[in-house]
């Protein structure tokens, strides 16, 4: 038992070493392609293209790679409009902070980002899941530069309180990133094609190899937990938007309701009390999980212009 034991920490010593001597490579090998900003003595990793009337900023949900995940979106979007897509600290090519990581810390990192990045509004905030989250606040705490919010399967503070997030899974998760585990699970994964690899990363090769390697050097990072404990601990604003525009993209995710009922009526229920915060607020269902912004990237583009659309009329 004691050779056993020996044998799987010397594995796992050998793991660490080689996945830490490879992220170091890796990271180098893969500049960000955007500006690095300095916000409160740490780098932050911004990144736009195209022009346009309003700046369109995209932000990831929980652990998530910006662009990777909006990488089809963010392009065909480029072609008309100003598309912005943004690392938190602790994401991405972000440098890790020891800032609080309340929403309404994240709030001020992005407005002095945008800031300071020269980016423009007014401006339509594009969130996924916390991300989410965070741009619902976002346009609470400075309505006067949004001109809109599209919510992709994102709920409000008051459901994360009702619903808190895993208090063990994600420090699991971190283990296997800093172990290199998950650098072999993510391998094994996508090279045997299992139905998971579909929902984890952008269906475009171009981005495909990059977001693998953000997935397992980066998942559920120092600051990415913390945000995870905070959500349910944020501070509730006014349940408001005024007359910003809403738009809820929703996953009608089957399998949830089935396996999950309670849940999913609890997040639908939430998604309804949102839609009253604005008063030009709509909603839409789209067929599929969580992901669904990785797996039907076409559909959520034609849902946001037709939403810029409308908004202009």
């Amino acid at each position: 038992m004691i050779k056993i034991v020996l044998g799987l920490v010397s594995i796992l010593i050998a793991s660490t070493f080689y996945h830490q001597m490879c992220k170091k490579i890796e990271f180098r090998q893969n500049p960000p392609p955007g500006k690095m900003i300095e916000i409160g003595g740490d780098k932050m990793h911004i990144y736009g293209q195209g022009e346009g009337e309003f700046t369109i900023v995209f932000t990831s949900g929980g652990s998530g790679f910006a662009y990777g995940h909006f990488y089809e979106i963010f392009n065909a979007l480029a072609e008309n409009n100003r598309v912005v897509v943004y690392d938190r600290f602790g994401y991405g090519w972000s440098d890790t902070t020891s800032r609080p990581r309340t929403l309404e810390q994240i709030n001020k990192d992005l407005y002095e980002l945008l800031d300071k990045s020269g980016e423009t509004g007014p401006y339509i905030l594009v969130g996924h899941s916390i991300g989410g989250t965070e741009v619902l606040q976002f346009a609470q705490r400075y309505p006067e530069v949004v001109e809109g919010v599209v919510m992709l399967d994102a709920g409000s503070v008051s459901y994360h309180k009702e619903e808190p997030p895993s208090a063990v899974y994600p420090y699991l998760l971190s283990f296997a990133r800093f172990t290199g585990l998950l650098r072999f699970d993510t391998f094994i994964v996508d090279k045997l094609n299992l139905s998971a690899s579909e929902s984890m990363f952008p269906r475009s090769e171009e981005v495909k190899e990059l977001s693998m390697m953000m997935h397992y050097n980066r998942l559920c990072s120092r600051n990415s937990i913390k945000e995870i404990n905070q959500l349910s601990k944020n501070k509730e604003l006014e349940n408001t938007l005024w007359d910003i525009p809403l738009l809820l993209l929703t996953a009608n995710d089957n399998k949830l309701k089935e396996h999950n009922k309670e849940v999913n009526n609890l997040f639908m229920d939430d998604q309804k009390n949102l839609l009253e915060w604005s008063t030009n607020s709509k909603q839409r269902l789209i067929n599929g999980n969580h992901m669904f912004l990785l797996n039907q990237p076409d559909v959520v583009t034609e849902e946001i212009l037709d939403f810029l659309d409308n908004r202009v009329e």
